[in-house]
C-alpha cells in the first residue's frame, strides 16, 4: 500500500523539518534529508503552516486526527 503525504508547513525551531498531512487525515512529521519513514505528530504552536492550508490549530483535536475514511 502506497502512502500519500502532503507538506502543509515546517518546525518553526527545525525549518528542515516538515508538517505533512497523509491521505488518512493524520500529521506526521519528516527531514528531507532522513531515509526514515515519517512519523505521527500532534501539531502544535511549534510549526508554522504554509499560507493556503487550514490552521492546524484552529481545528478540534478530534477533528485534527480522524481519519477521512
Amino acid at each position: 500500500m502506497t502512502n500519500v503525504f502532503a507538506v502543509v508547513g515546517e518546525h518553526r525551531q527545525q525549518p528542515g523539518r516538515l508538517l505533512l498531512l497523509g491521505d488518512d487525515g493524520r500529521f506526521y512529521a519528516c527531514a528531507p534529508s532522513s531515509p526514515t519513514q515519517p512519523i505521527e505528530v500532534q501539531p502544535s504552536e511549534d510549526w508554522t503552516v504554509d499560507p493556503g492550508q487550514p490552521s492546524v490549530m484552529s481545528q478540534p483535536a478530534a477533528h485534527r486526527f480522524a481519519s477521512r475514511n
